[in-house]
């Protein structure tokens, strides 16, 4: 067996990059719940009203105080409940791809990389290349479990003409998701 380039890890990364979006716009959610509103002014002209105007605005300070504290209860559950659903939910989309690995659930193609197409560094394009006939195709921005890393970002598929051997799979939509790159260089 050649140099083991890449085999499936979980990408703490990609776990942190979707939760740090969540948290940010829960966040701002928060803040603006918390955001004061003016107190309306109204006036009723004469002092018999004035005691009427009173227990009014006290029974409606109370019904936005409760609001403002359930609004307060509901983002902190949302601010702990969502990062944890959805990391239990990338954990658990990353555990059926390892079983996947471990159980030789797979396809394998070995041979020299061609028509390796690197990504732009801006990210505009995919990355893409051919394997015995096999295309795959990637963006370092995938949120997926398998690799993606492109040439400007650390990538292993660096040109044409590399001898690796690719374990992968397909799933349901054709898509491939790699599992492991090995180097085989070596072994001809």
């Amino acid at each position: 067996m050649g140099n083991v380039l890449y085999e499936l890890t979980f990408d703490w990364y990609d776990l942190f990059d979707t939760l740090s979006i969540v948290v940010f716009f829960e966040i701002g959610f928060f803040l603006i719940s918390c955001q004061r509103k003016p107190q309306e002014v109204r006036l009723l002209g004469n002092r018999v009203h004035y005691k009427e105007a009173e227990d009014c605005k006290k029974e409606k300070n109370t019904k936005k105080s409760l609001k403002s504290i359930i609004t307060k209860i509901v983002c902190i559950v949302l601010a702990v409940a969502v990062p944890i659903l959805l990391g239990a939910l990338s954990f658990s989309s990353y555990l059926d791809t390892e079983k996947l690995l471990k159980n030789n659930e797979y396809e394998t193609v070995s041979g020299p990389v061609e028509d390796f197409h690197p990504m732009a560094k801006g990210g505009k394009d995919a990355e893409s290349f051919v394997i015995d006939g096999v295309l795959f195709e990637y963006t370092q921005f995938e949120s997926i479990h398998g690799y993606h890393d492109t040439y400007h970002y650390d990538g292993v598929i660096r040109s044409n003409g590399q001898e690796l051997q690719i374990d992968y799979y397909v799933d349901e939509y054709g898509d491939k998701t790699i599992l492991r790159i090995i180097d085989i260089s070596e072994e001809n």
